[in-house]
């Protein structure tokens, strides 16, 4: 784990204004290289027990006072979670999580693809081949049953059927803002999944 990166990560991506808090995070293992193995409900945990942590600790005299934690703010552990979120699903499609993907500017992007994941519904099963429905239609069928899909994992299934296995360098993530909005750019996109 690095130290630095990881403060750096925190101080100026997530926001944390608070050295004790940076200290106190990265203590508790939120790194730069390990934050895609904390969910949700970690960091909710987490902060939670920072916030309040309970016992005893030595004042500046050396008498024993209540320990009373270390404010953490909820854009703060807002930030924490959706960069949890991000760094899980950058890991999930073989995507590296580094400098350059965790930029906040990137991260904060994913708030409105995690509300897209989680107010989605999988379609209708897909129907049988038939004579009202033969192969070559059931096969338009089942490629939009497949982008319609999400899988255990929350990735659409025509992620996994894409005809190139190979992984687009982050200067191409789809997540980014496009130049323009076309049917070209949306296209690109649909491709990539």
């Amino acid at each position: 784990m690095n130290r630095q990166a990881s403060n750096t990560f925190l101080r100026e991506q997530i926001n944390v204004a608070s050295a004790e808090l940076r200290e106190k995070l990265i203590d508790e293992g939120v790194a730069f290289d390990t934050i895609a193995d904390f969910d949700e409900d970690d960091i909710q945990s987490l902060c939670a027990s920072i916030r309040r942590p309970g016992g005893q600790i030595q004042d500046a005299n050396g008498d024993r006072v209540r320990n009373v934690g270390i404010a953490v703010p909820y854009l703060v552990e807002k930030r924490l979670k959706l960069a949890c979120y991000a760094a899980r699903y950058y890991t999930l499609v073989g995507r590296p999580v580094d400098v350059v993907s965790m930029t906040w500017e990137l991260v904060s992007k994913f708030e409105a693809f995690k509300e897209l994941q989680d107010e989605h519904k999988d379609p209708k099963d897909l129907p049988p081949v038939s004579k009202s429905l033969p192969i070559l239609k059931w096969m338009e069928v089942f490629e939009s049953y497949l982008q319609n899909t999400l899988g255990v994992a929350k990735v659409p299934l025509a992620y996994v059927t894409r005809d190139d296995v190979g992984v687009e360098p982050i200067a191409r993530n789809p997540l980014a803002p496009p130049p323009f909005r076309s049917a070209a750019v949306r296209t690109e996109v649909s491709n990539i999944l």
